[in-house]
C-alpha cells in the first residue's frame, strides 16, 4: 500500500511539473503574441492591421508557440518575435515547423554576432 502511495506521489509530482512547464510555455506564447500585436504591423496598400487578418495572426501565434518551446530548451532563444515583417512573412503561412525553427535559431546566431542589425538574412 505504501509503495502504491509513493508511486502515486511521484506520478503527481512529475505530472504537476509537466503542467507547470506547459503553462509557462503557453504564457510565453501568449505574451509573445500580445507583444507582437502592439507593434502595429500593417499589410497591403490599405494598411490593414496584420493582427486583424486571421491567417496572418494564426501564423504568428504558431511562431510564438514554437519560439516558447525553443526558449524552454535554450534560454538564449528569445520567446518574442524578432526580425522585420518582410523577413518573417514567408514563415507565417508556412506549415513547415522545422523551417520555422531553423529560421528562429538562425536569428539567435545572428543576434549574438557583432554585425547583426536586424536586417534581412543573406543566406
Amino acid at each position: 500500500m505504501r509503495l502504491l502511495l509513493v508511486v502515486n506521489g511521484l506520478f503527481v509530482l512529475h505530472f504537476s511539473s509537466f503542467l507547470m512547464a506547459e503553462n509557462k510555455m503557453n504564457t510565453l506564447a501568449e505574451d509573445c503574441f500580445h507583444e507582437w500585436t502592439m507593434r502595429g504591423w500593417t499589410i497591403g496598400e490599405d494598411q490593414t492591421p496584420a493582427s486583424q487578418l486571421k491567417p496572418f495572426s494564426d501564423g504568428i501565434q504558431r511562431i510564438c508557440q514554437l519560439r516558447s518551446e525553443l526558449h524552454a530548451e535554450d534560454e538564449n532563444v528569445s520567446p518574442y518575435i524578432e526580425g522585420r515583417l518582410a523577413e518573417i512573412a514567408p514563415y507565417v503561412f508556412s506549415g513547415d515547423e522545422e523551417a520555422i525553427k531553423q529560421y528562429i535559431l538562425k536569428l539567435k546566431e545572428r543576434r549574438s554576432g557583432a554585425y547583426y542589425s536586424g536586417s534581412f538574412l543573406s543566406d
